[in-house]
């Protein structure tokens, strides 16, 4: 941009523009240049050269970049019926703070290039990693005495996370093509038309799934969190090194299908306890991991809808006949994922949902064959811009999951045949945008609670409240 000051004519017009000769597109007389004095424009010349020295230049001018991402905190309050706490200014993980690259070219009129970098920044601790024993870099877990457990997570203070590396050839009557390190073609969780996702997305765990329910007639920490009775609990990965494709759209329909490395390695950082952070036992990708999809998107009569399926697989390696996540359970994982959302643009009221359906092979735990577990979940409300700053999104919601402790708990051992836990979670929340600044500001308010009388641990366990407020600004 500035470089272009540079060409002989547009300097020259730069710099008697700069100096004053023109007014209006009028040639002023040359004594009017006189009275700057005479070394006006080397003085000009030089701040010209002095900002192409500091501007930031892409490497060609062939491939288009575009710098994005937003910063996302928040302050989260818990109240688990026996200790509450606030903690301030964390990352909040629906949206975490994240900075990326992308760009693209066109090679004809039917075919383009492209890529695409986005990294997840962390600068503390997450909505997602903190718990009532959360106190520094280390998250411990308390067993039905009261005793502190391991730890299950190691996090430092600053850690960038690569969520997508990859590069990608599209063409107008093929589709794309990815290939790199990408987010794989499976769930879509719940498809947001109402515009709530900041403060409440189907993987419910993002907010407070560290935290341990309480049991009420002793007021001690159990070893169950609201993560695995929740949706982030299977043990393939969303995000891994493969290949994805995705069809041009059809009718408002479009088709994906990816296939990946199941992403299962040891992660512990440097100077980190032995065994910390360390996602399975082992080293390495434990197999392969593959989805598809068929995603909807359309408009008809006022209404907007939406709606997608999705399939999911992760298959273990074979490890001289051992489990690499643990004696008990095999690593043969399937997901099935249902969503479908519905708005009337003219009032704003939206329904939307999802589904999902986990089974896993189980050859050693009692009662042997495959577990399975259940999660869906609804949200309704209105979306309005109300205030003249943006859409203000207020909304109720509700979910439930079924046996999904059992499903992917490393203990199962230690449950009954055809045990049964069920988890509840209802909540409400609003979403403000402010659109000249890029800016959502949002509070959220859940109940969790778990009914485990049914798997052989014939205990009752208080409620989780949890609270989360805060900002997102884009870039």
């Amino acid at each position: 941009m500035i470089g272009g000051l540079l060409s002989k004519s547009t300097s020259q017009l730069a710099l008697f523009a700069a100096a004053g000769l023109f007014v209006g597109g009028v040639a002023m007389p040359s004594a009017k240049a006189a009275d700057l004095g005479g070394d006006c424009c080397a003085d000009l010349e030089e701040r010209v050269a002095e900002l192409e020295a500091t501007t930031a230049r892409k490497g060609n001018r062939k491939v288009s970049l575009t710098v994005y991402g937003w910063v996302n905190k928040g302050v989260l309050y818990w109240n688990d019926g026996g200790d509450s706490n606030t903690y301030l200014g964390v990352d909040n993980t629906n949206y975490a703070t994240r900075f990326g690259l992308r760009g693209d070219a066109r090679i004809n009129p039917n075919l383009k290039a492209g890529f695409n970098i986005l990294m997840d920044v962390v600068t503390g601790p997450t909505t997602s990693s903190l718990n009532q024993n959360r106190e520094d870099n280390l998250l411990v877990i308390a067993d039905d005495a009261g005793a502190i457990g391991a730890s299950t997570t190691w996090q430092d203070d600053h850690i960038i996370r690569m969520r997508d590396a990859n590069v990608w050839l599209e063409h107008v009557a093929l589709g794309r093509l990815t290939v790199g390190h990408l987010t794989a073609a499976g769930g879509q969780g719940i498809i947001d038309l109402g515009g709530v996702g900041m403060a409440s997305v189907a993987a419910i765990d993002l907010v407070g799934g560290a935290f341990l329910f309480r049991r009420s007639s002793t007021g001690l920490l159990t070893s169950t969190t609201i993560s695995n009775n929740t949706t982030n609990v299977a043990d393939f990965a969303h995000r891994g090194d493969g290949l994805r494709w995705d069809s041009p759209t059809i009718g408002g329909f479009v088709i994906g299908a990816s296939i990946a490395e199941a992403l299962n390695v040891n992660r512990t950082p440097e100077g980190a306890p032995t065994g910390f952070y360390e996602n399975k036992t082992g080293e390495g990708p434990i197999g392969t991991y593959w989805a598809v999809n068929l995603r909807y998107a359309g408009e008809f009569s006022g209404f907007r809808v939406a709606a997608a399926a999705a399939y999911e697989v992760s298959r273990a390696e074979e490890r001289a006949g051992t489990s690499v996540i643990g004696a008990a359970i095999d690593d043969d994982a399937n997901t099935t994922n249902l969503s479908a959302s519905l708005m009337h643009v003219a009032s704003g009221l939206f329904l939307q949902g999802s589904h999902l359906r986990f089974e896993r092979a189980n050859t050693v735990a009692v009662g042997g064959g495959t577990d399975t577990g259940t999660l869906w979940q609804i949200q309704g409300g209105v979306s309005q811009n109300w205030t003249g700053l943006g859409k203000t999104a207020i909304y109720a919601e509700y979910a439930r999951g079924e046996d999904l402790q059992r499903t992917f708990s490393n203990t199962v051992t230690s449950l009954t045949a055809n045990s049964a836990n069920t988890y509840d979670m209802w909540g409400i929340g609003l979403v403000q945008n402010i659109d000249a600044a890029a800016m959502e500001v949002y509070v959220a308010f859940r109940n969790h609670s778990i009914d485990r009388t049914g798997d052989g641990n014939a205990f009752v366990v208080d409620d989780i409240q949890t609270v989360i407020g805060g900002m997102r600004i884009g870039f």
